[in-house]
């Protein structure tokens, strides 16, 4: 048994739906629209507690602008289609597309906030 278990909605959603486990909290800053009934940390008691799951696709460094830019615009064409939408609601998710220069700043506050977590709760490997 695992007293705790911090997971994403698109792998947890059954197992909640099914009994097998039961949500305590979103770590998100609003409710999640497929579990309407649980709280967000904040209004467990939790404050400044948002955490995301996220997910970005990367290339090469060195990759020119041109290419980084079509990729980025595919990306964007993919995401607004009407059943990808509905495909990534259904499980959970929160869609943004992000720029490029959007994500790589985004991506370096996650890295700086983690690095301070760790530093200060003195988090090892051990």
């Amino acid at each position: 048994h695992v007293p705790l278990f911090f997971g994403n909605l698109a792998s947890s959603l059954p197992h909640i739906q099914s009994g097998k486990l039961r949500a305590l909290a979103v770590t998100s800053a609003k409710r999640s629209p497929i579990l309407p009934n649980v709280p967000t940390l904040a209004e467990a008691g939790i404050r400044d507690a948002e955490i995301y799951e996220w997910n970005a696709i990367f290339v090469p460094a060195g990759t020119p602008d041109a290419i980084v830019s079509k990729l980025s615009e595919a990306l964007q064409m993919a995401l607004e289609h009407n059943d990808v939408k509905a495909r990534i609601a259904q499980l959970g998710g929160d869609m943004r597309h992000n720029s490029p220069n959007q994500a790589q700043s985004f991506i370096q506050e996650q890295v700086n906030l983690w690095a301070r977590v760790i530093k200060e709760r003195n988090i090892t490997t051990d």
